[in-house]
């Protein structure tokens, strides 16, 4: 049994009708949308950038989150004295900062 590459052309065919059958344009339209290997690098590259973007805002939000935390300590433990159920009724560090704020003293 032969191979479909080893069999005959169908009859009435010609290998002069492939030009017929091959449009250049779909051809060329192909290569145009094949990937290519600089835009591969490219986009490597700028997913490289981007990450490095998110490990340093992740990398600044835990600094921001640090000094929440040692200004609410401050102030929790300089405020506790005056009014130590404080800490108990507002719990979140901004919004108890602000409450030390408005009371004053």
């Amino acid at each position: 049994m032969m191979s479909p590459q080893q069999q005959p052309p169908p009859s009435g065919f010609s290998f002069d009708d492939l030009d017929d059958l091959i449009m250049e344009d779909d051809v060329d339209h192909d290569h145009e949308e094949a990937p290519n290997c600089d835009d591969e690098l490219d986009s490597r590259e700028s997913n490289d950038n981007d990450y490095q973007l998110i490990v340093d805002c992740n990398t600044l939000s835990v600094d921001f989150d640090n000094e929440i935390v040692a200004v609410h300590n401050f102030i929790r433990d300089k405020y506790r004295l005056k009014f130590p159920e404080l800490e108990s009724i507002v719990r979140h560090s901004i919004d108890y900062a602000g409450v030390v704020k408005k009371i004053g003293n």
